[in-house]
Parts: structure tokens; C-alpha cells; sequence
């Protein structure tokens, strides 16, 4: 199995290798969001080409990240910005990989209050309004139960403007499942039963142009903080679903807020596209290429794993990849069981795993020290560990007023 699974194979390069299909959008409305708080007039300096990572890495523990950055490390070199709150400990060293360390508490109301699977969206538009601009592809997604088999920027078309999403298992639709149903019909009443013929898109996993992602962002973002009635954990894939859906959902913006315009979506099925959702897929229906590479149903290798957990053949086969990746570097990890540490988290009921829904405690590194720093903009103070660079500082400085901190490996 371990064979099977194995990451050192070629990168696919065609882009029309997998089938997807383009969701009309409802039309544009007018303004964009206002901002809760300044931000720097000028991103950081970089490169237009390069692509970033991020994700929200609460209370995870190394061994999980370790897994998400060695293998997406392994195929591309976009740089990675996790959220956390707290550096997690025995974290070896990666280049391009910078923590930004913040206090849920100082978040502004009413995102101090909302679940990890809600907040991220605005930790997600602030970033993509300062450090964000200067990408030109972007991949936000759960961070504890994603890998990869190859570059997942691939999918991004030269010159498309898009967010990428993916469908899980045929098997199921939206009516079909009541959890999925109850998310749309707790913020958007009878559009659940408008959409219940859809496949269910999984909000855990998106990547498209930085301008195309930017708007989704913002446009979630405004439609959670302004569904505060029903907030709850897992909530934003009822509303993902609602947004990708939007004509036939009837979407209008809650409180008629004025937002940038929907992006256009291209959503991929699980069968045959390029990530590979395990929530809902059938155990033991694997096919692997002569490469070792986990296979669609069309013999195509998927470039991203997620949900694989739900898997122990998967699950198995990646602890065994993340050691082999990581040996000779500091700190290589011993071969730990992740599904042991994945089943440290609350239980899950729903088919959306929350990367973020995890109560293990992660002590705060002891080499932190306050740096002090502060400036127009709500100021505020940045910590570090180590040489903090100038756009991971940056990336920080938006959330103002201490409530941000960044170290870099």
C-alpha cells in the first residue's frame, strides 16, 4: 500500500484532462465590503507568479501539518500561511512556511464568538486585501486532512478567471443528506429544498485565480457575519453551497449588503476530477497506477487528498510517505499514527470534516519574544520567532492591535 501511495511520480501537465463544468452566477451587485479595520496601503513585495497556500491550523498538533506542507512541498513551491494559536511544537523547518499566530479573543465582534469553520473567511478576506494581492493563484482548504500527489495549481487555468470546487460522492446530493439540508435551510430557508437535487460541493477544499478567490472570500465572509442567527460549526458549507448555486438557489445577499460580484465557479466531480473528497466515497473502491499514484475513475491521478482519514488504507499509507519525505531534515518525525491523532478531535457528524475542530492542546513555543512593533493602521504588536520576513509581518499587521503575531522556519 505504501508503494501504491507513493508521491515521487511526474506531474500531470494538461489542463484539460479532467471534466468540470462552469455554474451561471447570479449578477453582479455593486460595492465591496467595507473593512472592520485599516490596512496597510501597499502589499509586500512578490513575485506575480507565485502562488500561496493557506488554511486555518487551530490547536493542530505537528504531525498533521507535517503531512499537509511535506507533501504539497514535494510539488510546488508556494509559499504556505497557516493560522494558528499557537506555533505547534517540534515543527521541523520548511521553506516558504510561515505561521501567523493570533488571539481569537481580539478578533473583531461578532468573529470573536463564531466557530474556526466560520472566522477563517474573514482571516481569509483580510489577508487576500494586503499579502494576498501580490499571488496570482491561491488554495485555501482544510489543513489536517489534506495531502497531495502533485502540484494542485495545475488546475488553474492561464488566464481563467475561477474558483475551482469540488463535488463529493455522486452517491449523495444535497436533499439527500439532512445535515447538509439543515445548513441552508437554517440561513436560507426554502432554497435547501430549491438545491436538493445538486451534488454537494465540500467547502473544505477551493483554489482559483487570487481575484477570483478575493471575492469569494469577501462575498462569505459578509454572508456568515450577517447570518449570525445561525451560526454554528460547518455552517459555511450550507452557504458555500447556496453561493455556488446562487440562480437556482435564489440567492440575494442577506441585508442586502453590497458585495464585490460572485466569482465564476468550475466545479469538478469526485469521480473524475482532481481531488479526491473521502467523506462520502465507497471504502476500498481504490485504483492505483503503475506510478504508485491514487487514480480517478478515469485513470487520471488526483492531484489532492482529502478527507483521507476516513480511509485507513489511505491513512496508513500516507504516515509512511510523510517519514520517508522528511528524512534527513531536523527534527524527522518517528512514525506516528495519525489516525490516533486525528480521532483526537470532537466527533464528527456531518460529511464536512473541519480541519480547525480540534481541541488538543499545543503549548506556546518558548523561543516567542515581543518585538513591539507598531505603526499607522491600528498598530498593534507582531512577534516572532526567529527573523520575521517583511510579508509575513505584513500579512499580520491588518489584524491590528496585538492581535497578531508571526513566526517563520
Amino acid at each position: 500500500v505504501v508503494a501504491a501511495l507513493s508521491l515521487m511520480y511526474p506531474v500531470q501537465t494538461l489542463m484539460n484532462q479532467f471534466p468540470s463544468r462552469r455554474i451561471p452566477v447570479q449578477p453582479p451587485v455593486l460595492a465591496p465590503l467595507l473593512l472592520e479595520s485599516p490596512l496597510p496601503k501597499n502589499p509586500p513585495a512578490a513575485s506575480l507568479q507565485k502562488d500561496v497556500a493557506i488554511g486555518v491550523a487551530k490547536g493542530l498538533k505537528a504531525e498533521l501539518i507535517r503531512t499537509f506542507v511535506v507533501t504539497l512541498r514535494e510539488h510546488s513551491a508556494a509559499d504556505i500561511f497557516l493560522f494558528v494559536d499557537a506555533i505547534p511544537a517540534n515543527m521541523p523547518a520548511y521553506q516558504g512556511l510561515h505561521f501567523l499566530v493570533f488571539d481569537q479573543n481580539r478578533l473583531p465582534t461578532p468573529w470573536n464568538r463564531y466557530h474556526p469553520s466560520s472566522y477563517r473567511y474573514h482571516l481569509y478576506h483580510e489577508f487576500m486585501q494586503t499579502t494576498g494581492k501580490a499571488y496570482a493563484r491561491v488554495q485555501a482548504c482544510d489543513i489536517r486532512d489534506v495531502a497531495f500527489q502533485a502540484d494542485p495549481f495545475l488546475t488553474v487555468s492561464a488566464g481563467e478567471e475561477a474558483v475551482h470546487i469540488f463535488e463529493e460522492d455522486a452517491s449523495m446530493t444535497i436533499g439527500k443528506c439532512g445535515t447538509n439540508s439543515r445548513w441552508i435551510q437554517a440561513c436560507y430557508g426554502g432554497a435547501a429544498q430549491r438545491v436538493a437535487a445538486q451534488p454537494i460541493s465540500c467547502s473544505g477544499y477551493a483554489i482559483g485565480t487570487a481575484k477570483a478567490m478575493a471575492q469569494y472570500f469577501e462575498v462569505m465572509a459578509g454572508e456568515i457575519r450577517e447570518n449570525a442567527r445561525c451560526e454554528q460549526n460547518g455552517i459555511d458549507q450550507g452557504m458555500h453551497n447556496v453561493l455556488v448555486n446562487s440562480a437556482l438557489a435564489g440567492w440575494t445577499a442577506t441585508n442586502k449588503r453590497a458585495y464585490s460580484p460572485l466569482p465564476t465557479f468550475v466545479s469538478h466531480s469526485n469521480e473524475r476530477g482532481p481531488v479526491y473528497t473521502g467523506g462520502y466515497a465507497p471504502k476500498g473502491n481504490y485504483s492505483w497506477g503503475a506510478d504508485g499514484a491514487f487514480l480517478n475513475h478515469d485513470g487520471i491521478s488526483y492531484r489532492v487528498l482529502h478527507q483521507y482519514y476516513r480511509h485507513a488504507k489511505l491513512t496508513s499509507a500516507l504516515e509512511e510517505v510523510v517519514v520517508r519525505l522528511s528524512a534527513g531534515r531536523m527534527h524527522a518525525p518517528a512514525r506516528t499514527s495519525m489516525q490516533s491523532l486525528l480521532h483526537t478531535a470532537a466527533p464528527e457528524t456531518t460529511s464536512k470534516q473541519q480541519a480547525e475542530n480540534l481541541n488538543a492542546s499545543v503549548p506556546a513555543a518558548a523561543e516567542t519574544t515581543e518585538e513591539g512593533s507598531s505603526g499607522g493602521g491600528g498598530g498593534g504588536a507582531i512577534l516572532g520567532m526567529g527573523r520575521a520576513s517583511s510579508q509575513a509581518r505584513r500579512a499580520c499587521f491588518w489584524l491590528g492591535r496585538g492581535v497578531c503575531r508571526e513566526a517563520r522556519f
